[in-house]
């Protein structure tokens, strides 16, 4: 450990005592680290610091846990575990199993959705925080100066700060957008009947996933993808293979069209114009177009954070923004939109500010691309790392890219065990035409 780490180690542990001090007077309190916002990135970058004794205060204006808890990763995988369970039984009779007629209850599977969310949701709690010696104050942070930080009136000191407010669903702006109810990844959840059209504006990942789940629930889904193809920032391959299983699902894909307007008399059904002049019937519309910046009652500038033209928190390699004091993780950094990315960022991030450290955090093989040359990094590094040494020898025969992660069990899906790399003694190597990718 260097001597400059130590150094760092020392402050925190004479921190605790400096804060009680200021407790006992008329001065604002002092944070080791003060964390904004409570999604994958916040909370590892919070349990990160806390582990390390820092005196670390958690933000969070609306519900702990972030998208990721409930509006991301763990409801949409259990609807996708319903709506898998829905296609199963359809298929049942290639193996001799007759069901001759599968009925869904679209309330009851939203219903197992809320029940995963549940579960989880105490191991994000005020509870299951403080536990690990994370305080935990709910209400709208804002940035009063650049050591400083006003919590719904009350100020806050802080040697360092880390952002991680996430992003929110983009809206279009197409005419007549704004007299109907358009779903959002976000809102999505709140349904509790089954949509006879649904229609999805965006063939991204949000679009797909949800739009075939949907449809395997007995919606009629179409999407309409202004791209040449279905998720068009990975390999074409990839694309190719998830969009067979679409039309096989009965999702009508459009590629290559645009919304150019919205009509609704009811404010929530009614039609989409396309730029060739068809229109297409919905009765809800989902809006999956990406997901956008919201730093404004945040007052980054006032701290001197500078953000990027399109409205991220401006960083360096180490995670680092623009005041030597404040940093920034997960989406709200410009990095790529996945929960893991942003759990790592936040780790990262929170050891740099704490110990004095300038680790650099290297998104590229998070990263897809449109060229051809430069390949989706999903294709071209996995072969290459070194857990995929047991690929091939799992104790179930399932190979690796396929087993369940023990959170399943809570979304419905089926778990296999695991085998770990040191009980193989398989070697990584690389199939012809899998070298890693190219950078340029």
């Amino acid at each position: 450990m260097s001597e400059h780490t130590v150094q760092h180690v020392a402050t925190l542990l004479n921190s605790k005592d400096a804060r009680k001090r200021s407790e006992r007077t008329s001065m604002p309190p002092e944070w080791d680290l003060i964390v904004i916002g409570s999604g994958s990135a916040g909370l590892v970058a919070s349990r990160t610091a806390a582990r390390f004794g820092a005196n670390v205060l958690l933000v969070e204006r609306s519900r702990l846990g972030g998208d990721c808890l409930w509006t991301g990763c763990v409801p949409s995988k259990s609807l996708i575990a319903a709506a898998h369970a829905a296609q199963v039984a359809r298929a049942s009779g290639n193996f001799g199993v007759s069901a001759s007629r599968v009925s869904v209850d679209f309330a009851q599977a939203m219903g197992h959705v809320q029940d995963a969310v549940n579960a989880i949701a105490p191991h994000d709690s005020v509870e299951a925080l403080g536990a690990l010696g994370v305080e935990v104050r709910m209400g709208e942070a804002r940035f009063t100066g650049g050591h400083t930080l006003d919590i719904d009136g009350e100020e806050h000191q802080f040697r360092q700060a880390l952002i991680a407010t996430g992003t929110t669903p983009r809206l279009p702006t197409l005419p007549g957008a704004d007299a109907v109810e358009i779903l959002t990844s976000d809102t999505i959840w709140n349904l509790n009947e089954l949509p006879g059209r649904l229609v999805i504006l965006g063939g991204g990942a949000i679009g797909s996933e949800l739009g075939q789940a949907l449809a395997r629930l007995g919606s009629h889904v179409t999407i309409i993808n202004r791209e040449n193809r279905i998720l068009p920032r990975e390999d074409p391959h990839a694309s190719a293979i998830l969009q067979a299983s679409l039309d096989r699902d009965g999702v009508e894909v459009l590629h290559g069209r645009r919304a150019v307007e919205i009509a609704s008399t009811d404010g929530i059904a009614g039609d989409v114009v396309l730029d060739d002049g068809r229109r297409i019937r919905f009765d809800r519309l989902l809006a999956a177009l990406g997901r956008d910046a919201q730093l404004d009652t945040l007052s980054p500038r006032l701290a001197g954070v500078d953000t990027t033209e399109h409205g991220y928190v401006r960083i360096d390699g180490s995670l680092r923004t623009t005041n030597k004091r404040i940093w920034a993780a997960g989406d709200i950094a410009g990095l790529p939109k996945f929960s893991h990315v942003a759990g790592v960022s936040g780790s990262v991030a929170a050891t740099n500010a704490l110990l004095g450290l300038r680790r650099k955090f290297d998104d590229r093989a998070f990263r897809g691309s449109r060229s051809r040359r430069r390949r989706s990094p999903l294709s071209g590094w996995l072969p290459r790392m070194p857990w995929t040494a047991s690929i091939a020898c799992t104790r179930s025969n399932t190979p690796l890219s396929i087993a369940r992660s023990p959170k399943e069990t809570l979304t419905g899906s089926p778990r296999s065990s695991w085998t770990s790399a040191d009980e193989c003694s398989a070697e990584p190597s690389s199939a012809p035409g899998q070298e890693r990718a190219s950078e340029n």
